[in-house]
């Protein structure tokens, strides 16, 4: 074999590794560009959902708190039971919704769009490390 062929056949490997290499850094990148979009459109969303809930929230409530016991609007509605907020997220989020109350080390739902297996809403179960529904 001629030296020019040797040649030829060195440079025309070296350009394969060199794209190769090139095609495989620029994948890697677009996998982690690609990624990075997504995690800023998902987070994004979550923070647009959770800001038109607190809205929400305050339309339906304007405030609660806490009031003999029983959680309650600064409105006058009852939080505890009512299912027109909880409903309102999970028909427009596509997501499910709980308000919890604190009870001691626990959290109590009093008001979700969470059902159980008997069909029924899991309002007065609590969130615990033994009953995570």
């Amino acid at each position: 074999m001629k030296i020019a062929q040797k040649l030829l056949l060195i440079i025309t490997g070296a350009l394969i590794t060199f794209l190769v290499a090139n095609v495989v850094i620029v994948g890697f990148q677009f996998t982690q560009l690609s990624e990075d979009i997504i995690t800023e459109d998902v987070a994004s969303k979550l923070r647009s959902n959770i800001n038109a809930a607190h809205l929400f929230l305050e339309d339906t409530y304007e405030g609660i708190v806490l009031k003999n016991g029983s959680m309650i609007g600064t409105n006058g509605k009852n939080v505890e039971n009512n299912t027109e907020f909880v409903d309102f997220l999970k028909n427009t989020f596509s997501t499910q919704a709980t308000i919890f109350k604190r009870e001691g080390g626990d959290f109590t739902r009093v008001a979700t769009s969470i059902l159980q297996d008997d069909g029924q809403r899991a309002v007065g179960t609590t969130l615990n490390e033994n009953n995570i529904i």
